[in-house]
């Protein structure tokens, strides 16, 4: 038996509009991404020092034993590279350096001998640098429950409410290194009494051919004052000991800047040996001289006599008789 034809639909009555199809559901867009925390800035470098001032800090100060010293002036130390190379001395009046230095010998079969390396001038001994620290993760936007479908014809809302961007995570760019300062000047010396004088010693040692006994002071001075251009009476030896021969000499400046002078051209001199060989840099001493004794007082002269009364006058004489 054939199945009845299904029925189509009927059409709508005339001037009734049909129905419009429901629109589809809006998809839900994926939460935003996290930016990825971003990398702090590198480090400034330090300001640049000379290399050895690195040095520093496996050494020993020389000038902080008691008594002060120098390069050469322990015998172990003269001759032993290892003990040489583990000190340096600070000049205190110009807040200089130098690192002692052990210098082969020229001939194979001599000893070498341990001297002084050119002065130089640190901020602060180095200390490794510390790590910054890491920049915590940005937090995650807050979770809320996805909204219901709105109805036909409505806008949907966004589904996550509006959340501010995250601040930057890039630090404030460093200030610049501030610029070197110069080295600190000597400490002021107390204030003078009447009559005192400051002065200046600038002082050095140096080694010599020869022998103590072939050893000519008087020449010697008049060398030093001629290379450094002082007075020869400026300059006066302290000390002369075998070493061949060691020399510690004394050069008297009046003023601070005459002392910057001769201490400079002392190294100068030093540096080319015209001196003979200097053990170290000058080093530079105040010294207060005090005020001139006055001259003693003449001696006073004896009070005067006291005068004696007037004689009294004598009785005239009389007449002789007639």
């Amino acid at each position: 038996v054939p199945s009845p034809p299904a029925s189509s639909p009927s059409p709508p009555p005339p001037g009734v509009p049909s129905p419009s199809p429901s629109p589809p559901l809006p998809s839900t867009p994926p939460p935003p991404a996290s930016p990825p925390p971003s990398s702090p800035p590198p480090p400034f470098p330090p300001p640049s020092q000379p290399a050895g001032c690195l040095e520093l800090e496996t050494r020993t100060d020389l000038q902080a034993l008691d008594p002060p010293e120098f390069c050469n002036n322990d015998e172990a130390r003269r001759f032993s590279e290892s003990l040489c190379e583990a000190a340096y001395f600070l000049d205190e009046a110009i807040q200089q350096y130098s690192l002692c230095v052990f210098e082969p010998p020229e001939v194979e079969g001599n000893e070498g001998r341990c001297g002084a390396s050119e002065r130089f001038s640190c901020e602060t001994v180095p200390s490794p640098p510390a790590s910054p620290p890491s920049p915590s993760p940005p937090p995650p936007p807050p979770s809320s429950p996805l909204p219901s479908p709105p109805p036909p014809g409505v806008p949907s809302p966004s589904p996550f409410p509006s959340v501010p961007p995250p601040p930057s995570l890039s630090q404030p760019p460093l200030s610049p290194p501030l610029p070197s300062s110069p080295p600190l000047p000597p400490a002021l010396p107390p204030p003078l009494a009447p009559g005192e004088q400051l002065v200046y010693n600038v002082i050095f040692e140096s080694i010599v051919e020869g022998t103590v006994e072939t050893f000519n002071e008087t020449e010697y001075r008049y060398l030093v004052a001629a290379e450094l251009g002082v007075p020869v009476e400026d300059v006066v030896i302290d000390d002369v000991a075998p070493a061949s021969v060691l020399i510690r000499v004394r050069v008297l400046a009046r003023t601070a800047e005459d002392a910057a002078t001769v201490s400079a051209s002392a190294s100068e001199s030093c540096g080319s040996d015209s001196l003979g060989e200097c053990q170290g840099e000058p080093e530079t001493q105040a010294v207060i001289l005090p005020a001139p004794s006055s001259p003693p007082q003449p001696p006073s002269l004896p009070p005067p006599l006291p005068s004696s009364p007037p004689s009294p006058p004598m009785p005239a004489s009389p007449p002789p008789p007639s």
